[in-house]
């Protein structure tokens, strides 16, 4: 009785609204059954053409060997979603490399990480349905279950790769303001006499509360040479990972200290100086924009009011002149 009642009650609701609402509501259904079928379509597309890509080019058992090796997982995480998911998910492997690496440059470096995404754009995305099935009975097909029906339906599609690209922002931005004074704690210790690994270790260490972000980062670097790779080589691979320009040139300023066999505290000093001085450039460069956003706000705001208070003096007496006037 009350799924027939509640039936009902939603079939007057939809007769009370005018034609309109059912003819929305099929369109939507049908273009979301048609996007369904479009994206199943393509998926299957995508593995016929990928199987068909392995067996031509033969590849070896053996995997490529990237600077991220133990950081991430070349298994296809998409395995681990149920069928229903991966409908509308992208799975051509471009596709997910480059999410991998969006992924890592935020901070994200576990192997299960692509598959979360994923869950999480899936569980978004499925907003809006959620959103009708408990809205709708109880408030009817208003306007404002309408409007926020679509604004959580943008929001599904949209916001989780906002949130991404959020992410990645602030987190470049805490690694470029803590990257000086990791700098010159390594010239601090390297020209103390300790190795460059050994100081790479006592920035991990130090600078864990200050600056948690760098510190993992360096951790990860010593790690990595304790596996064999070269320092130049993990702090090659640190640049990769948080995609920050600062570490991949720092990285081959030392790689060829090491081959030219020059004075790595001088090169640390000359690096640390200039990171610093482009630091200093770039909060001139975001000083000067100042005056040229803060015209946005005077425009919308400031003016208005100020052309109010100015000119409605002014409107009154020319109103009642011309009052008078007809009078």
């Amino acid at each position: 009785m009350g799924i027939a009642a509640l039936i009902q009650q939603i079939s007057e609701k939809l007769s009370s609204q005018g034609d309109w609402v059912p003819k929305a509501i099929l369109f939507a259904c049908v273009f979301l059954v048609i996007i369904t079928i479009g994206q199943m379509v393509a998926g299957l597309e995508r593995r016929v053409a990928a199987r068909v890509r392995s067996m031509a080019e033969k590849e070896s058992p053996q995997k490529r060997i990237s600077f991220n090796k133990g950081l991430f997982q070349t298994n296809d995480p998409t395995k681990k979603l149920p069928p229903f998911v991966n409908a509308i998910i992208p799975q051509s492997a471009e596709e997910q490399t480059t999410l991998q690496s969006r992924l890592s440059h935020a901070g994200f470096y576990s192997p299960d990480a692509i598959t979360i995404f994923y869950v999480i754009k899936f569980v978004v995305c499925m907003l809006p349905a959620v959103f009708a099935l408990i809205f709708i009975p109880i408030y009817g097909f208003s306007q404002i279950v309408m409007f926020a029906t679509i604004i959580s339906a943008i929001v599904g599609l949209i916001g989780p790769s906002f949130a991404l690209d959020y992410l990645k922002n602030d987190r470049h931005y805490r690694l470029r303001k803590s990257l000086p004074d990791a700098m010159d704690l390594m010239v601090v210790c390297v020209e103390g006499g300790m190795s460059l690994q050994a100081s790479i270790r006592k920035i991990a260490t130090e600078l864990k509360t200050i600056h948690p972000e760098i510190s993992l980062e360096f951790t990860l670097v010593q790690l990595q040479t304790q596996m064999g790779m070269g320092v130049g080589k993990a702090l090659e691979a640190f640049g990769y990972r948080t995609d920050l320009e600062e570490i991949r040139q720092l990285a081959q300023v030392i790689s060829q200290s090491e081959k030219l066999g020059s004075s790595m505290a001088r090169t640390l000093k000359s690096s640390a100086e200039s990171l610093r001085l482009r630091r200093q450039q770039q909060a001139e460069a975001k000083a000067q924009k100042a005056a040229v956003k803060i015209m946005i706000p005077t425009v919308l705001f400031i003016f208005p009011a100020i052309f109010v208070v100015v000119l409605g003096p002014a409107m009154f007496q020319l109103s009642e002149m011309f009052s008078n006037m007809k009078n």
